[in-house]
């Protein structure tokens, strides 16, 4: 009787975590779809930084940022790919934490080129006006 129990509670655990693979394969089934913009992207923003180099030697400064938003971005689409072929929890959750470290940075990058656009509009203004 306790072997049958025992079998009975090893197909259980099996039945589980087959349709835990099976979700973790559906729910990232949508972010694989997008991995080849993902990685359209990080090949564009690789391009942006080679190009604002080339023509621009103070952006040697920052040239790394563009290129390590797309190494997250590159990175994001492999795990998600795999994460939907495999049912891997893991790799969903990988994928999902470096588009999250994307959007975080991303949004730091936004930000301050917003305040450093109002700071140059203000610097600007006065020698407009003559002052």
């Amino acid at each position: 009787m306790d072997e049958e129990r025992q079998v009975s509670a090893t197909h259980a655990a099996a039945s589980e975590e087959s349709a835990l693979k099976h979700q973790i394969m559906h729910v990232s089934r949508s972010l694989a779809n997008a991995s080849g913009w993902m990685k359209f992207l990080a090949i564009l923003s690789v391009l942006s930084a080679i190009l604002s180099v080339v023509f621009s030697r103070w952006t040697e400064l920052w040239m790394w940022l563009p290129v390590w938003l797309a190494v997250l971005l590159w990175q994001a689409a492999g795990r998600a790919a795999d994460a939907s072929d495999s049912g891997d929890a893991n790799e969903l959750r990988e994928s999902l934490d470096r588009i999250g470290r994307y959007f975080k940075i991303s949004g730091i990058l936004a930000l301050l080129g917003l305040i450093g656009g109002i700071v140059s509009l203000f610097l600007a203004i006065p020698p407009m006006l003559g002052a």
